[in-house]
């Protein structure tokens, strides 16, 4: 599970595994803008047009941010809703609300700089609803339960009318966009994964410094998808940031914001190319399961090495009635979960149904028949974490527990360790978390320092094996 919010948000507004069209839906993306001047001129247009009253310039501004919102989300997927929130508190840029973490006090805004670089404001809100009222958008307000805690995000998409009105005719459906350069290069989030302000160190500028040298290398390279592969990916995310959880830098820290870590699967990578050169993907195998042993004095390759019937973490005996195929997300859910068993499980179905669906996407490109969704039954889910529990008696603390963001972090040292040493020799790395893809000129180099990154971390006991995905 990635660690950042970017992904297909599910069950906003049914009870689980009652799914329906709002389901497909993208968080908005404040920090993303573009440089394209059609967008400046459909915004123009269509701001005089609206019923709605205000400074013009400020009506106009928050007019071309819905358009690139709402282009880029019709790309995605034509039927796939924008997630925002109608609070006003989520659209300011600053916040007086201040905290205390262990003793510094620098922690503010809810937003902030993080999400909300451009400083939009609630302004926002006024003119999505004008914006509906003329029929330019439809969706569907968002909701909070005080008794359950239970709250959902709005939805809102573009409808023929803005389709053909505006993002056909100036070539907005095609628009390159960027994130914003005013945004943060390192983002630490609270409990509640707001993005907070804290005090710039050495070692949070090295952070910065490396993410903007592997970012400029990404910008002179020629990171390239057949179209065919492409569906339902933002091709126009291709530098990264990293963020870090739970009011500290100990817990996530993962990089994130490209297109090949946020909803690329594996057969789709496996098409990549980088400068127009085939590539390979060296993968972590079982990455976090070797993590958890490391973490109680344990090596797990030293205990079962390679040719051993239990090499593979996820092999839970000739007898287990479960496929590995679902056997590994089963487990990792279980460990990322907090709120005990339900939750995990609850989860693994929101990650089938996220496959599902784009499986769906794919059959009816294809002309094939639609296929029923079916997920994992939660007595075969707790059948299953037995099973991995008999397995492995040593990790059963360990699920259920939270503990995911802990070992996030450090295959977030470890992701740092490569990313960095190939950047300083001018070599394309695309990372997505526990693997690597690179030309299959620089598979040794790859190769090489997957293999001792976990030394270099001081990690050493944690190493897992490094195959080819």
């Amino acid at each position: 599970m990635d660690d950042d919010d970017e992904d297909l948000e599910v069950d906003e507004f049914g009870e689980q595994g009652s799914f329906n069209p709002y389901d497909i839906a993208k968080p908005i993306d404040l920090a993303r803008t573009s440089d394209f001047e059609g967008f400046d001129e459909a915004a123009n247009d269509l701001a005089g047009k609206l019923p709605i009253v205000g400074k013009p310039n400020l009506i106009e501004k928050h007019v071309r941010m819905w358009l690139v919102q709402l282009s880029r989300c019709h790309r995605w997927d034509p039927e796939g809703y924008l997630a925002f929130s109608r609070n006003n508190n989520s659209w300011v840029s600053r916040s007086t609300t201040k905290e205390t973490m262990r003793g510094k006090a620098q922690l503010t805004p809810q937003g902030g700089l993080a999400l909300n670089p451009l400083g939009y404001s609630s302004m926002a809100i006024g003119v999505i609803d004008a914006l509906e009222v003329d029929g330019f958008v439809e969706g569907r307000k968002g909701f909070i339960d005080r008794e359950s805690g239970k709250s959902r995000n709005s939805r809102t998409k573009a409808t023929d009318k803005l389709i053909d009105d505006y993002l056909k005719p100036y070539d907005l459906m095609t628009a390159v966009t960027k994130r914003h350069d005013k945004a943060p290069l390192v983002i630490l989030k609270d409990k509640n994964k707001n993005p907070i302000h804290f005090k710039k160190t050495a070692k949070t500028r090295k952070m910065e410094d490396g993410i903007k040298a592997y970012n400029q290398l990404l910008r002179n390279t020629d990171i390239s998808l057949p179209d065919s592969s492409s569906s339902g990916l933002y091709l126009d995310q291709q530098q990264v940031h990293r963020v870090f959880n739970n009011n500290t830098f100990k817990k996530g820290g993962r990089y994130t914001g490209t297109w090949w870590m946020m909803g690329c699967n594996r057969n789709q990578r496996k098409d990549i190319t980088i400068n127009r050169e085939a590539t390979v993907e060296l993968d972590y195998k079982a990455q976090h399961i070797y993590m958890l042993y490391g973490l109680k004095g344990v090596s797990y390759l030293e205990e079962y090495p390679k040719g051993d019937p239990y090499y593979d973490p996820y092999c839970l005996g000739d007898d287990c009635p479960h496929d590995r195929k679902i056997i590994k997300p089963s487990v990792l859910m279980g460990i990322n979960a907090t709120d005990g068993i339900l939750s995990a499980w609850q989860a693994l179905k929101q990650e089938q149904w996220r496959e599902w669906h784009k499986a769906i996407k794919a059959r009816k490109s294809a002309g094939l028949p639609v296929q029923d969704f079916e997920f994992f039954p939660y007595l075969d889910y707790i059948n299953l974490m037995e099973w991995f529990e008999a397995r492995h008696p040593l990790l059963i603390d360990d699920l259920f527990s939270g503990i995911g963001t802990k070992l996030m972090n450090i295959d977030s040292m470890v992701a740092e360790i490569i990313i960095n040493h190939l950047t300083s020799q001018n070599i394309p790395v695309l990372g997505v978390h526990d693997s690597f893809i690179v030309r299959e000129r620089d598979r040794e180099v790859l190769q090489s320092i997957m293999e001792t990154a976990y030394e270099k971390a001081g990690v050493g006991l944690y190493q897992s094996p490094v195959e080819v995905k």
